[in-house]
């Protein structure tokens, strides 16, 4: 199978995001063109001492031409101390993206996902579920496959809009992560490498707050449980307290 990354909708610090997704967003088309993906995601900032949990339902169609949409469904629980929780659906994402193997082993994938600011949104909260504003990202990432080893790379900007109801603007984010993997006899295990940087914190056009670059490391390891199911586990330890623990099981229906 074939790895890619997802920049999840509604999470607030993206650390555990990287190449791992690629599986699932470069994964050849089955004979139904349908796959599923459920990511159970724990986060923690101490700098800033953020709490983060998010599951995510990601649903994909691949079409004959290998394109494909996916759909996100985050819930999301963020605690920050002292601001406060807060829990709920958090912000729909829609991704577009076209597979493209122009030779044996290695696949291409460009695409385009929106973020709407659907999930739960109060301005007058510190803390929400909903980020109350749209962003769009447009990525690449690169799969190579040589015997039992496995090479994938990927580079994503995120636009993010103002929210309209208090004028704040986190800043745009820039990512790029990098993995090796050995993976013989249906059993895979990696190292992956993410980096972040992300914009000024801005309100109605002043800076509020630097931005910041965030480097994470970690392994990751994945297991095929038949039937078409996937199981992958991983974590990371970054830079700026970031701490990072992920589950996740792709199947196709």
């Amino acid at each position: 199978m074939k790895r890619l990354a997802s920049f999840l909708a509604g999470a607030a610090l993206a650390l555990a995001t990287g190449t791992a997704f690629a599986d699932y967003m470069l994964a050849r088309r089955t004979p139904t063109g349908r796959q599923a993906l459920n990511s159970a995601k724990v986060e923690v900032d101490r700098e800033r001492d953020v709490r983060l949990i998010t599951d995510t339902l990601v649903l994909k169609y691949f079409t004959p031409s290998n394109l494909a949409v996916m759909l996100g469904i985050p819930y999301v629980v963020e605690r920050e101390t002292p601001a406060g929780e807060a829990s709920g659906v958090g912000d729909l994402s829609l991704t577009v993206l076209q597979v493209f193997e122009p030779m044996q082993g290695l696949a291409l994938a460009p695409y385009a996902r929106t973020t709407f600011p659907t999930g739960g949104y109060q301005s007058d909260r510190p803390v929400n579920a909903g980020s109350g504003r749209y962003t769009q990202s447009f990525g690449g990432a690169l799969t190579f496959n040589h015997g039992a080893l496995q090479i994938d790379a990927l580079l994503e900007y995120a636009i993010t809009m103002p929210n309209p109801n208090t004028g704040a603007n986190p800043g745009d984010v820039v990512q790029g992560s990098l993995s090796a993997a050995y993976h013989p006899d249906g059993f895979w295990t990696g190292l992956e490498a993410v980096v972040r940087r992300s914009g000024d914190d801005e309100k109605l056009g002043e800076r509020t707050a630097a931005g910041q670059t965030t480097i994470a490391v970690g392994p990751e390891a994945r297991v095929s449980l038949g039937s078409g199911f996937l199981l992958h586990v991983g974590g990371k330890i970054g830079t700026h307290g970031t701490r990072a623990a992920e589950a996740r099981v792709m199947y196709n229906f």
